[in-house]
């Protein structure tokens, strides 16, 4: 439609109301251009004003608040879901040395059947027990694999949790130690062992000396999965409640994704326990319906210049969820559902519900009495309404003089006339 022009003479001869109605239509279409189609031949709804500008402001008002309610809504999702990945640990062909990062410490090391231990002075007192646990951790890692860990290994006792950080990568701040395998080296945090019981360390190295012979052995590196499966395997770092854990996750649908953690795992504490459960579960699915649940047969496949081959099959996208839908079949609810008796937090829960159960019983049970007392009272209250209507409303002292008073009795202390004596 041609706009006319304000000195056009025809536009003046038309009615003042007219042409209000024409300005009013021009600007709701604007409006509409802007916020969003509506459709011309909806009525106006019953009660509103029927003014076209009024309704196109609350078209364009709902529209915005709609936005912003999605956008908001977008920024809760990706809050609540984008856990940060894990980051780079140290690089894999840079020595780490706690003589360059604590350059005024006094650092001191000590070496003893291929193993170099590097230490501040004051933790002097540890390094006998973590040589011998690391002999005795290399030899449980040979008999695992069936093979030999010969290589100089060099052991670096952290002192604090912020050095153990700063050497290894913020991914590894909920760890008590980590491996770096391209340089031979085993990072411990002095805290994490300070805090936790002596016996963990051996378990602790015999983990991190697997991810050696791994990265030693293997010419391509593993998943990240994988590779933490196998550590975990060998240093026999499981328990029954870590299954049954780990069937309920699966029961509610919380379990990662293998290609979540293929290149790295969560930083937080929980979703890490889960990829580390994860893990150790995935390999052990491999070893028992491949390898015979043996290793030493599962590492020979991975292993050496014929393992890269089976290395690449993990890290392809197709024969990874073939694996992933198997294994998850192997932890449905049905074949595993004994396992959640184990589970601490299941069984917590569960007391804390039967619990409730048993004082919403108690609860219920003391309304059905008190129920029946109102009922009994109810029913008392007609009876005695009939009584006063068939015998008149009597006094409560008569009734008890009735009740109580005999008539043999009525000259008590005479003796009746029949009494003999």
């Amino acid at each position: 439609m041609q706009h006319r022009s304000r000195t056009n003479p025809a536009r003046h001869r038309r009615p003042a109301g007219e042409i209000a109605r024409e300005e009013a239509r021009a600007v709701s279409v604007r409006r509409v251009l802007i916020c969003g189609r509506s459709n011309p031949a909806v009525p106006a709804r019953k009660g509103s004003s029927g003014n076209p500008s009024a309704h196109a402001d609350a078209r364009c008002r709902r529209d915005a608040r709609t936005v912003a309610r999605f956008l908001l809504l977008l920024f809760l999702v990706i809050l609540a879901t984008g856990s940060a990945p894990a980051g780079p640990g140290p690089s894999t062909t840079e020595t780490v040395s706690l003589a360059r990062v604590m350059p005024g410490a006094e650092i001191r090391t000590r070496e003893a059947q291929n193993l170099l231990v590097e230490y501040a002075a004051p933790d002097e007192a540890w390094v006998n027990g973590i040589l011998t646990r690391a002999d005795a951790a290399r030899r449980v890692v040979n008999r695992a694999t069936g093979d030999a860990l010969l290589v100089r290994i060099h052991i670096l006792f952290a002192p604090t949790q912020q050095l153990f950080v700063n050497l290894s990568g913020r991914w590894a701040e909920n760890s008590v130690a980590v491996a770096i395998p391209g340089t031979r080296q085993v990072i411990i945090n002095g805290d994490g062992i300070r805090r936790g019981s002596t016996g963990t360390l051996g378990t602790t190295l015999v983990h991190e000396l697997a991810h050696i012979y791994v990265g030693v052995r293997c010419l391509r590196p593993l998943p990240r999965w994988l590779d933490e499966g196998i550590a975990m395997n060998i240093a026999a770092e499981w328990s029954v409640e870590d299954s049954a854990a780990l069937v309920l996750s699966n029961s509610v649908g919380g379990l990662i994704p293998l290609r979540e953690i293929q290149s790295g795992f969560p930083v937080a504490a929980d979703p890490q326990r889960l990829a580390y459960r994860q893990s150790y579960s995935v390999v052990r699915h491999i070893m028992r319906t491949r390898h015979g649940d043996s290793m030493e047969a599962f590492l020979r496949t991975i292993t050496g210049p014929g393992g890269v081959a089976a290395i690449e099959r993990f890290w392809d996208s197709l024969p990874r969820e073939t694996l992933e839908v198997n294994w998850r079949q192997s932890l449905t609810l049905r074949r595993n559902w004994p396992l959640l008796t184990f589970d601490s937090g299941l069984l917590w829960g569960g007391m804390a519900l039967l619990l409730v159960a048993a004082w919403v019983a108690v609860r219920l049970r003391r309304r059905r009495q008190h129920a029946e007392w109102d009922e009994e009272e109810r029913v008392y209250a007609v009876l005695d309404e009939e009584e006063e209507r068939a015998w008149g409303r009597q006094d409560p002292d008569e009734l008890v003089a009735d009740e109580d008073d005999e008539p043999w009795n009525e000259d008590r202390g005479k003796r009746p006339p029949w009494y003999g004596g």
